[in-house]
């Protein structure tokens, strides 16, 4: 698919909303990754100098002259806290400094806290959520409210694979309408490919974007029918320079509860062979790995230990990937506290700085690379992503 020709107007600031609510368990078959797109986006600048390479981003320095920004550029967004906790709010470029393997780097770019930022806002709608649809809507328009004018939003839903439900816009009642007309899909596309549709987004939105990048996500981590393995999907957020923030529900509990029933009872769903592959991988103490290739086969005792495994590495994998990407997991009890848990990220995404630098010519051997950042202020705490794959020239 195409890059959404809308984001190429307005590059400084990009954040990723991702809500995938409920437990995953749904034995469909996975679709090849892809972005469907409910209507068509509008076709916006046709003027676009004709001389800016296809790998180039346009960008703003600091004193606003606007700049072209190649692939290679690594981006970082950062959180500087005072030693009492408090964000620190009024840096500068000459502020900051960032190495590279101990290797001072020079800054390209410099976004303040000031900039509005770009949105999408991604909902789960697998079958797991059919029950909690009206509150994941809900959730969706508090975060809406959030936002200030001068911010736009697209709306992606997802089951196994991602819709573009609306295109970027600060037009609110655009977006309400979006979400208000969001349902679940029948029970044969209902799976959740989380993974995919992760990596999908940020080979297609986030890659294409410089400064603050985020993506938040309201889950309880497990996904069912991905293509995409864990690793690859961590790979291509830390690619991007995409914060991730997660809010983690818990729904543990009410997913035992239905892979406890027996498959021909109403209600009872089945593991995936995704998901049992997973437990075995996770388990190499398990006798015989060959009864864990049919989950109807599964004993009660079984079927709960798997519904165990699956959930600690779903909480480990996102505990990984926020650390990976510079963000937070946040625990939350139910999905009526996710509002607020969205507000606080909303806050966190606001007051980030970002900078972009190019890794110096004997840095592009293609290996992961360790980043240190410091800011001129006694006592202060910088909070970022701890490094990146660097580009093979």
């Amino acid at each position: 698919m195409r890059v959404i020709d809308q984001m190429l107007k307005n590059i400084f600031i990009a954040s990723l909303v991702i809500i995938s609510i409920g437990a995953t368990f749904f034995a469909q078959q996975a679709t090849p990754p892809k972005m469907e797109r409910k209507k068509p986006p509008v076709e916006q600048d046709r003027d676009q100098k004709k001389d800016q390479k296809p790998d180039q981003k346009p960008q703003k320095t600091e004193d606003g002259e606007t700049i072209n920004l190649g692939a290679d550029l690594v981006s970082l967004n950062l959180t500087v806290t005072d030693p009492r906790g408090k964000r620190i709010t009024n840096l500068k470029a000459a502020d900051i400094t960032v190495f590279d393997e101990d290797t001072k780097q020079k800054l390209e770019f410099f976004n303040t806290t000031e900039e509005p930022f770009h949105v999408v806002l991604m909902i789960d709608v697998s079958g797991s959520t059919q029950q909690q649809v009206n509150l994941i809507k809900q959730a969706g328009r508090k975060f809406l409210e959030q936002l200030r004018p001068g911010d736009e939003i697209a709306i992606v839903s997802f089951a196994e694979s991602p819709t573009l439900e609306c295109d970027f816009t600060s037009d609110r009642n655009k977006l309400e309408r979006a979400i208000g007309k969001l349902t679940v899909p029948p029970p044969n596309q209902a799976g959740t490919s989380f993974y995919d549709s992760i990596r999908i987004l940020v080979q297609q939105i986030l890659s294409t974007v410089e400064g603050r990048k985020a993506f938040v996500s309201v889950t309880d981590g497990v996904d069912s029918t991905s293509k995409a393995s864990f690793d690859e999907v961590e790979s291509f957020a830390a690619k991007a320079g995409a914060t991730g923030y997660f809010i983690q529900v818990d729904t543990e509990e009410y997913t035992l509860g239905k892979v406890m029933k027996n498959h021909i009872e109403d209600g009872a769903v089945r593991f995936t062979s995704q998901q049992l592959q997973k437990y075995v991988s996770a388990t190499p103490e398990t006798a015989d790995p060959a009864r864990f290739e049919n989950s109807d086969k599964l004993s009660s005792l079984e079927r709960r230990e798997v519904n165990t495994k699956l959930y600690e590495i779903a909480r480990e994998e996102l505990k990984d990937l926020s650390e990976k990407t510079g963000g937070h997991v946040y625990p939350v009890d139910k999905l009526e506290d996710a509002p607020d848990a969205l507000k606080q990220i909303a806050d966190e995404i606001r007051l980030e700085y970002s900078v972009g630098f190019y890794p110096k010519a004997e840095m592009r051997d293609g290996k992961w690379h360790n980043l240190r950042v410091e800011v001129k202020i006694p006592g202060a705490t910088v909070h970022t992503r701890p490094g990146y794959t660097a580009p093979r020239d």
